[in-house]
């Protein structure tokens, strides 16, 4: 699911950022107790290099912070994680920052709805078998050491 919207923001060193399309995965990971989901936010930076943390705010969740580390100049990609959604079409808020409290301005921000992210189970099995005969008669075989 990719949206994308459009809003601006200037980094303290002057340069503005573009939160550029927001990519649900269909990862989750749990960390202490709490499903989050694996998402990636597209950014565009037209300045200089800046160290990055988002906050992401999803209902019924406290608001989590996460650095995502430093803000090349151009188009990046960056991952953050999700706080599991209630339903589809919750919408979820990204908060770009230059500082790790998260206060004051961001220097771009974006709302989005989003959809609950499936729950799977993959099981695992390896298998094998061998070919017995399968270069020569099993008769012959028995007496080949």
């Amino acid at each position: 699911m990719k949206q994308t919207q459009q809003p601006t923001g200037v980094n303290s060193m002057g340069s503005k950022v573009h939160i550029t399309a927001v990519t649900q995965t269909p990862y989750m990971i749990e960390e202490k107790g709490v499903l989050q989901s694996e998402t990636k936010l597209t950014l565009q930076n037209t300045g200089g290099l800046f160290a990055a943390w988002v906050r992401v705010a999803a209902p019924g969740t406290a608001p989590v912070v996460e650095p995502v580390g430093t803000i090349p100049e151009g188009e990046s990609t960056v991952t953050v994680h999700v706080p599991e959604l209630q339903q589809d079409g919750d919408v979820v808020k990204f908060w770009l920052y230059t500082a790790a409290s998260c206060e004051g301005e961001p220097v771009a921000a974006l709302a989005l709805p989003q959809k609950k992210v499936r729950h799977w189970k993959v099981y695992v099995s390896h298998s094998s078998h061998v070919d017995f005969g399968y270069t020569d008669y099993q008769e012959y075989l028995r007496t080949v050491k």
